[in-house]
């Protein structure tokens, strides 16, 4: 369709399709025209002036409420807009959740480091520890501030220690002929010390495991 060609007919002789194309391009038209096809004028569409707080419809029909965002006025679902403006109780529960999470998942790699540091750490029934019963606490409270990098480090350089050689591994004939207060060649000075104190510990309470022996025997020795 030409539209210079259809307002050259009366709007009388005009199809349905033609007054259709008519209408779509009436800005189009001068003053005069417009007149001449005022009958099928499009209407004006008046914008409603809405302000924030004010009632509106969603498209799926639900109450809604005028929202500012952007710089633009839109219809907000009223759930939407509360579950925005959340409360201060909410937030502090929410804050509290959060910590206690963090709290819960530092705990569980203490327990995790902890029973790795326990393969490491001599006893009884573990002869081939490198590390003394008596800083198993310290370690584990040192290991746990490390990052994952230098916490595997830490592993493989005590992985690679030899075996703490405390003095009950060398058995009582390594005393022989040995000064009772010096240590026998090859045993630390101070592993001999704590070690003899333990036992004497262990001899005047039967119920002390060397474990605890060892510990008490520490304690005492740095009171000197």
């Amino acid at each position: 369709m030409l539209l210079s060609e259809i307002i050259k007919k009366n709007l009388a002789d005009l199809s349905d399709d033609e007054k259709s194309f008519v209408t779509s391009h009436f800005a189009e038209l001068d003053e005069e025209t417009k007149k001449k096809f005022n009958e099928i004028k499009p209407e004006e569409k008046k914008e409603i002036q809405f302000k924030e707080g004010d009632a509106c419809k969603m498209q799926d029909g639900s109450a809604g409420k005028m929202k500012m965002v952007g710089g633009k006025m839109i219809c907000m679902s009223e759930d939407i807009d509360k579950s925005v403006k959340m409360s201060e109780e909410d937030l502090k529960k929410l804050n509290e959740q959060a910590s206690q999470g963090v709290m819960a998942m530092s705990e569980i790699k203490r327990m995790k480091l902890s029973e790795k540091i326990k393969v490491l750490v001599y006893s009884e029934t573990n002869k081939g520890g490198k590390l003394p019963a008596t800083l198993s606490d310290k370690i584990t409270n040192f290991v746990v501030t490390l990052s994952e990098d230098q916490e595997k480090a830490f592993f493989e350089i005590v992985g690679g220690l030899p075996s703490a050689k405390l003095f009950t591994e060398l058995g009582d004939s390594a005393l022989e002929g040995n000064d009772a207060g010096t240590a026998p060649k090859g045993v630390n000075q101070n592993s001999f010390e704590l070690d003899k104190k333990a036992k004497e510990l262990m001899k005047a309470n039967d119920k002390l495991t060397y474990e605890s022996a060892l510990i008490m025997a520490e304690t005492e020795l740095s009171k000197k």
